[in-house]
């Protein structure tokens, strides 16, 4: 097998194992779960058992349907599977992988925060011409956006801000958005949440 192909699917076990405990913890159902998401009952099964992979944009308003952050979830994650053979952690920039991996983008990390810190940091990297999701979602909170490389288009219902690198904005992001790079080059961001917000 691929080292890529074990690697994702390490991951995704973890991930899947993890939900599926979150979902019957609060005794939902998975016609319910799927149903909240937009994703048929097969989907929500594959990925509680590692065999799918289960992107932001419907891990974000599951997560809020069993009531749990997505810093905790992967924060929990990293604790008990903290080998970055399982695709969860890269222990050597302290980061959890949150969507994509080293090998493959779009990349979105959270690093591992300093103890009693209130904000959680992510970093954010689009390839040329692509975009964080296929659809717009909502994070839930309000997020700050450091464009440390290229530009930063956010897309939100009847608006859009760039992000030029060297710049600073703060955007509502528990509206709708796509977080896009439209230019030739790599973009690279850091996003800031409050911890107890996301």
């Amino acid at each position: 097998m691929n080292d890529n192909v074990h690697h994702t699917l390490q991951r995704d076990e973890c991930i899947g194992s993890q939900l599926k405990y979150l979902r019957t913890f609060h005794d939902i159902t998975v016609e319910h779960a799927s149903h909240s998401i937009g994703k048929s009952k097969s989907f929500l099964s594959l990925v509680e058992n590692g065999k799918r992979t289960i992107k932001i944009d419907a891990l974000i308003p599951l997560l809020q349907l069993y009531r749990f952050r997505l810093s905790e979830f992967f924060f929990t994650l990293a604790e008990q599977y903290p080998f970055s053979q399982y695709g969860i952690t890269d222990e050597r920039h302290k980061r959890i992988f949150i969507t994509g991996d080293e090998q493959h983008r779009p990349l979105l990390t959270l690093k591992m925060p300093h103890n009693n810190s209130d904000i959680i940091v992510f970093d954010l990297f689009l390839e040329p011409n692509s975009q964080l999701t296929e659809t717009p979602f909502a994070f839930g909170t309000t997020l700050d956006v450091v464009s440390l490389e290229g530009k930063l288009l956010i897309q939100l219902q009847g608006d859009e801000l760039v992000c030029k690198s060297g710049h600073h904005t703060t955007f509502d992001a528990r509206q709708s958005s796509i977080l896009r790079n439209y230019e030739s080059i790599s973009h690279h961001s850091i996003i800031i949440a409050k911890k107890n917000e996301l």
